[in-house]
């Protein structure tokens, strides 16, 4: 964690999940995601991108659950995480858009479930998020973001059956 690092700005920093290395800002880092502070920034910036879209499917959903499931901790908020990893599923398996992940994420809010213990992996998937962001707006950015998800989702693969068999017993499909 970088909480308590000290401000080198532009010396190198490494993201500690996802191997991004960046110029360093000299920020604080995020207390529950294991991430550089320079790494949050471009999942800020892509953030912001993608909200500013008039798109119905609603494409910040994949990127708030890759990036969080990239960058999980073993102080992370356990719904974090299992939220993350039933986006990824659904987004990369099920094909559900963005916003149909979200109504199943406020589904199971709303029943506060037990949540799953989970293995964290040790490699985080290829693809980060400044891959996204270096994509060209539209649909080249669109189908990068859907490869980040892949990649992601693919470190994870080893909780496949913990994410089905959750959401078997806890929604009615």
């Amino acid at each position: 964690m970088y909480l308590d690092r000290p401000a080198q700005p532009n010396r190198p920093v490494r993201c500690p999940a996802c191997g991004l290395e960046l110029p360093s800002s000299g920020a604080v880092g995020h207390k529950r995601l294991w991430s550089s502070p320079e790494c949050s920034e471009q999942y800020g910036q892509l953030s912001a991108y993608l909200l500013s879209l008039a798109e119905p499917g609603f494409p910040y959903q994949y990127a708030a659950d890759a990036y969080a499931a990239q960058h999980a901790s073993l102080h992370s908020k356990p719904i974090t995480t299992v939220f993350a990893l039933i986006g990824l599923y659904l987004a990369c398996d099920r094909h559900y858009s963005g916003r149909q992940v979200q109504r199943v994420h406020q589904l199971l809010a709303r029943r506060k479930p037990l949540w799953p213990d989970l293995i964290l992996p040790i490699q985080r998937g290829s693809t980060t998020v400044q891959d996204v962001l270096r994509a060209p707006p539209g649909p080249p950015r669109m189908a990068a973001l859907l490869t980040w998800c892949g990649s992601v989702w693919g470190a994870w693969a080893h909780e496949r059956s913990t994410v089905e068999n959750f959401l078997a017993e806890h929604l009615e499909t």
